[in-house]
């Protein structure tokens, strides 16, 4: 599978469970939807999207929600309808000279922005990550929404570029740590880890092979097992759990909070009493494990 798909595929298996999450979920899919009068409609050539859509829309809206499977220019694809008056008026709204976001959606809790951002993700965004062709894209079909995304995005950090494509506007990325970002954002932890090892692999193997001696590569995979380190004490943290993972863990976690740069040799000499360096590794490894746990059953 593709990134793309095995981002999309992770969102589609965690619906948000709290009322106000899955309306910002469903608002985003429908953010960038086709409206005629009452009635509004979403293409996709997926048909396990497809099904996905209607299922999260009649649990969402409690309308009935019809497939079709239609066929444009030798492309077979399926179209998402359903009746919804108030909220094809407020998605038609979106076009309209000087619309804002909060004309559509609102959110209600800290979480919903993360699943507004997934929902358009999922029906408009795409992801490569390959050697010498990083991008990450959103195709939105109506130009006054690209604008009103492209500030939503800016605000939240992530400022994209922006160009006209024929029937969209793309707003992409091709740096790997703004992708990182976006990833960040999303909560798309599985491929955040791999985006992350894979940029920190490659860089790896650029300094190494620019290397005059050994001293220069161990400081490149000594910084780059620290980034990874902090990246899972970030996950834990953010879950609540940095001190309740026991005294020993919690000790090690917060002094490398503290010395984002230091080896595992001098941070083990710096614990109360000092630690060998296995030690501290072995400490490493389970909390390693244990944001990953975090991310694998995030939502």
């Amino acid at each position: 599978m593709t990134f793309s798909e095995n981002i999309k595929k992770e969102f589609i298996e965690q619906i948000p469970h709290k009322t106000c999450c899955r309306r910002a979920f469903a608002h985003g899919i429908l953010f960038d939807a086709h409206t005629e009068g009452e009635r509004i409609y979403i293409d996709t050539p997926d048909e396990q999207h497809a099904d996905f859509y209607r299922n999260i829309f009649e649990r969402q809206f409690s309308k009935e929600i019809t497939i079709n499977l239609l066929k444009k220019a030798g492309t077979t694809y399926y179209r998402v309808e359903f009746s919804f008056p108030a909220l094809a008026k407020r998605i038609a709204s979106l076009d309209k000279d000087g619309a804002a976001l909060k004309d559509y959606m609102e959110f209600k809790c800290n979480m919903c922005r993360m699943n507004f951002l997934r929902g358009i993700f999922l029906s408009r965004g795409t992801l490569t990550f390959a050697p010498g062709n990083n991008h990450l894209e959103y195709r939105i079909q109506h130009p006054g929404r690209a604008r009103i995304y492209a500030n939503f995005l800016t605000a939240c950090g992530v400022e994209p570029k922006i160009i006209n494509r024929k029937n969209a506007v793309g707003l992409y990325y091709k740096k790997a740590d703004r992708i990182e970002d976006i990833l960040n954002l999303l909560q798309a932890n599985n491929a955040f880890f791999e985006v992350m090892n894979r940029r920190i692999e490659r860089d790896i193997i650029v300094q190494e092979n620019r290397a005059v001696n050994c001293e220069s590569v161990n400081i490149m995979k000594s910084v780059a097992t620290a980034q990874k380190q902090l990246r899972a004490i970030e996950i834990i943290e953010k879950a609540g759990l940095l001190e309740k993972i026991g005294s020993e863990l919690t000790e090690s976690a917060k002094l490398r909070l503290e010395n984002h740069s230091a080896s595992l040799s001098e941070l083990a000499a710096l614990h109360e009493p000092p630690i060998t360096k296995s030690t501290l590794n072995n400490r490493f490894a389970k909390i390693m494990k244990m944001a990953e746990n975090i991310a694998s059953r995030k939502n």
